[in-house]
């Protein structure tokens, strides 16, 4: 399940309702004896990810490319705080 494309289905929700429901839904796919995977989110959203393991969910797949991007900053930024 992926955040975007259920936003979408509920008519282009807004993140705080999408978040909702994939809240109330990944419990009860576990509960049914199924594994749950949740797509599309953001390496910034470390308590998201967080939430979602918590709740239940097996697998979280981060933006690869947004997680690339992400590293790439903080290394430039250690770099650049080395040069005095």
């Amino acid at each position: 399940m992926a955040p975007g494309d259920l936003g979408q289905s509920m008519g282009n929700a807004s993140q705080e309702d999408v978040w909702a429901v994939m809240d109330e839904i990944v419990p009860k796919i576990r509960a049914a004896g199924k594994w749950v995977g949740v797509g599309g989110n953001a390496p910034a959203e470390t308590q998201r990810v967080n939430d979602l393991i918590a709740i239940g969910a097996n697998m979280v797949t981060i933006s690869a490319h947004a997680l690339l991007m992400d590293s790439a900053k903080k290394f430039l930024s250690g770099v650049r705080s080395l040069n005095v």
